[in-house]
């Protein structure tokens, strides 16, 4: 029978940061992932720690893909910090919760189906208002919304933004978010900084492969070579 004891070693985090956990819905993955690093890192009275991937598969789980995965989604939304130092990754928890990037949710009240009011609402004529026709049009002549424009200004290559766009619609509102957060940082590794970007990808092959769940591999990152 199990009988864990307090005395036996324990972690200690302020319940003020437990309650932004609780409050930001975090995936199952990512809720684990990050109690894992506290244990790791506060369980032993220090802020960081160098965490592998197997431990990190032990620990939770998971496979390797699924851990690299969720490492780079907290990351980007800057829940976990990482810097690496002599070729290994050191992870610790952001405590400052105001700068995490995180979906808000808010609750909606039940309206029972099959109400007059609701059956009024369907079948009432929409009255085309000035604001609304004046929407339409600004619609119709850029049909591209605001994200999708904030990242296609920090993509370094702008072509087949038709067809990126067509890709940008079908991801959630998280997985754009991560794009952001993490775009400017995959604009500094080798690949596409390597003669003057000739080997950057379009905007829509990289959404469509999700390259930007790829690790990034900067021109300092690699060990230097002592012959």
């Amino acid at each position: 029978m199990a009988n864990p004891q307090k005395e036996n070693g324990n972690t200690q985090i302020a319940n003020e940061i437990l309650e932004a956990m609780v409050a930001c819905h975090l995936t199952g993955c990512e809720f684990s992932l990050i109690v894992f690093v506290m244990r790791r890192t506060y369980g032993f009275q220090k802020k960081t720690d160098w965490i592998s991937y197997t431990q990190f598969e032990k620990a939770l789980g998971l496979c390797r893909s699924t851990v690299y995965r969720t490492i780079t989604s907290l990351v980007a939304r800057r829940l976990l910090v990482a810097s690496r130092q002599l070729g290994r990754t050191i992870y610790g928890l952001n405590k400052d919760y105001s700068q995490w990037v995180v979906a808000s949710r808010q609750l909606v009240a039940y309206r029972k189906p099959g109400s007059c009011v609701e059956e009024n609402l369907l079948v009432a004529p929409t009255q085309p208002t000035k604001e609304r026709l004046q929407k339409k049009l600004t619609k119709e002549r850029n049909p591209y919304s605001p994200l999708f424009e904030k990242f296609w200004e920090l993509y370094p290559t702008r072509k087949g933004k038709g067809e990126a766009w067509k890709l940008w619609q079908r991801l959630d509102s998280s997985e754009r978010q991560v794009i952001l957060s993490c775009l400017p940082e995959h604009t500094k590794q080798e690949q596409w900084v390597r003669d003057g970007g000739k080997f950057i990808p379009y905007p829509a092959t990289w959404l469509n492969q999700r390259r930007w769940e790829d690790e990034i591999i900067r021109v300092q990152d690699r060990p230097k070579i002592i012959i």
